[in-house]
């Protein structure tokens, strides 16, 4: 009498002996339509559920928030989402990514970025901001109507601290989808073989959880080892499973990477159908120096006794404050604001405007200590990248 023996695992680890007798069958995890029916059969079996507000597109950003959960998990979020306040509505995205968050954080390579930054405390950047808006739902079933591709992924480079990590953080908010940061460092191992299987997990997480952001800072140092023969190829091993699968991957996962030294990557990261867009984020122009002082201060200046002297929405002030910060960055104009602060919070008065300039006098800008490079990346961007400010804010500088 024949018998046919099955065995289930979490994993694949079949013996040499029994390879040539053994027929795999993969179990993929619930696709779209598999976990929005039960979603709707969860809904048709609580009438309690208040479902009113449920929007059919909001109900396809929950179902494809879920993607990457078994059934089990998926029916677990989406009944916690319900009982937290009787009703179910997009609000409740959340609740289904935070079940994502566990399945992230076991892999130890990928860290979940949980980010409140929003497009207004962006200032400046209006070129990069308007292409990261115009692809926003970009795989929604409506994009679909009008056959736009799934975009692949934007390189952001430029000079440091001038906004290139904050977009990352705040496209998460904008596209509301989970933001996964990648540290290639994570990625290296001490045993043979283990960096390339690191990567490829990696990779197969995040397609799990998709769609998602994956965010890759700093990434010309992550592969600094591309060109070196020290590490036994293994970064170049590394390299080219990352390039292969951004240039064939189908998962609804967008890269975005950001680089300071632009000149430590490898030509084949930077040419067409790796990236949808390389932008460069240049020293702030001076309409931009006056949105990012107006994001500072209307952060922190909240309290009437603290800002009795100096206003928050005091265009002359803001005016001049940018004026007197020529070549500083983002960053430093946070720490200017910081600075003014701190001085008064010590003698514990109001903040002055002396306090600004006091902290403007004592500030070396990086437009000063690395003039030399950032003319280097200048020259390079000029021809191969395109300014993330807009037209309008350039002619002010």
């Amino acid at each position: 009498m024949r018998k046919n023996v099955i065995f289930i695992a979490p994993e694949l680890n079949i013996p040499e002996s029994l390879q040539k007798d053994i027929v795999i069958y993969d179990f993929p995890l619930p696709k779209l339509e598999d976990i929005k029916a039960r979603l709707n059969k969860m809904i048709s079996a609580n009438n309690r559920i208040d479902v009113d507000s449920l929007a059919e597109d909001d109900k396809d950003k929950l179902c494809k928030a879920a993607l990457g959960l078994t059934m089990q998990e998926a029916e677990n979020a989406f009944a916690l989402a319900m009982v937290n306040d009787g009703k179910l509505d997009i609000n409740d995205l959340p609740v289904i990514l935070s079940e994502k968050m566990q399945v992230i954080r076991k892999t130890g390579m990928l860290e979940y970025i949980q980010s409140d930054y929003s497009i207004n405390d962006i200032g400046g950047l209006d070129n990069l901001k308007k292409w990261l808006l115009k692809r926003n739902n970009s795989w929604s079933e409506k994009a679909k109507k009008y056959c736009i591709p799934a975009p692949k992924g934007v390189l952001v480079t430029g000079v440091p601290g001038c906004g290139k990590s904050l977009t990352a953080k705040a496209m998460s908010s904008i596209w509301q989808l989970p933001l996964l940061r990648l540290d290639l460092g994570k990625i290296f191992s001490g045993l043979v073989g283990s960096s390339e299987e690191n990567m490829r997990k990696a990779i197969a997480t995040v397609e799990a959880v998709a769609p998602a952001i994956l965010w890759v800072d700093e990434i010309e140092k992550g592969l600094n080892g591309v060109s070196s023969s020290n590490d036994s190829g293994v970064s170049s091993r590394i390299f080219g499973t990352l390039l292969t699968w951004m240039q064939e991957k189908t998962a609804p996962v967008f890269v975005i990477a950001t680089a300071n030294n632009i000149s430590k990557l490898p030509p084949e990261l930077l040419r067409k159908g790796r990236f949808d867009e390389i932008f460069f984020v240049d020293l702030p122009t001076l309409k931009e120096r006056e949105e990012i002082f107006k994001v500072h201060l209307e952060k922190r200046l909240k309290d009437e006794e603290v800002c009795s002297e100096i206003k928050p929405d005091d265009e002359e002030l803001i005016k001049n404050l940018s004026a007197m910060t020529e070549g500083f960055i983002g960053s430093e104009i946070e720490q200017v604001v910081i600075s003014a602060l701190c001085d008064a919070f010590f003698e514990n008065r109001p903040l002055k405007l002396s306090d600004f300039e006091k902290a403007i006098t004592n500030t070396v800008p990086l437009s000063q200590t690395q003039k030399e490079q950032i003319l280097a990346i200048r020259n390079w961007a000029n021809v191969r990248a395109v300014s993330a400010s807009s037209k309008e804010s350039i002619e002010t500088y």
